[in-house]
């Protein structure tokens, strides 16, 4: 893994077109991205000073209130034997929390760069939404990505993570730095490479997509 350069996310935070969230601003700081980092990848310590919470590796048990954030650390599997591949420093939006031991979320990583936009952008009204009740909105997390055929593209990247598991400390990324995250190389995947990974994640968004219009 390559060296950690000086604080990548300023780097990339001075290419954002506007204030506001947009594909535009993912996409510009993506391409400034792989010219100004080139091919090194971060580990999730990147986001120390852009987080609102940092909770030890063995600190985090997650709460209903958890859902709807974005988190990253080290993981390593138990059934890694078995896995055909895994990412060893998710990137994930929280939807489900079904105990203190497990979180369930959509890993951004898995996703190519072109379908990691969609998917974020079509989620972000609902991460969004004031209109529903905070209990009503974490509840519905997972059930409206899985019947909407407008958040479906969330299931292709939903994955359970077990605490026990998790090998660093657990970034909570601030909002201000999601698109920020979703441009920086932070992805390891073992097993396989990433852009083998993505392009079976795009096949499966056209396969979700498919069995929604029938």
């Amino acid at each position: 893994m390559a060296k950690k350069q000086k604080d990548p996310i300023s780097i990339l935070e001075k290419f954002k077109v506007t204030k506001n969230p947009s594909p535009a601003n993912a996409k510009k700081m993506y391409t400034e991205a792989r010219q100004e980092l080139g091919t090194a990848v971060y580990t999730p310590d990147v986001f120390e000073s852009y987080s609102n919470r940092i909770y030890g590796k063995t600190e985090f048990k997650p709460v209903l209130k958890e859902v709807g954030k974005m988190i990253t650390f080290r993981y390593f599997p138990q059934t890694y034997k078995t896995l055909p591949y895994f990412d060893a420093q998710p990137l994930i939006l929280i939807v489900e929390v079904p105990d203190k031991d497990t979180v369930i979320g959509v890993n951004l990583h898995y996703y190519s760069i072109q379908e990691r936009m969609r998917t974020f952008y079509s989620m972000w009204p609902l991460l969004t939404d004031r209109n529903l009740g905070e209990q009503a909105r974490f509840r519905m997390y997972y059930s409206i990505i899985s019947e909407s055929k407008k958040y479906i593209r969330g299931l292709a990247g939903l994955k359970e993570y077990k605490t026990n598991r998790i090998r660093s400390r657990v970034y909570e990324i601030n909002p201000k730095y999601w698109e920020t995250a979703l441009a920086l190389p932070t992805e390891h995947f073992i097993k396989k490479k990433s852009h083998v990974i993505q392009t079976e994640t795009s096949k499966k968004i056209r396969k979700l997509l498919g069995e929604s219009n029938r």
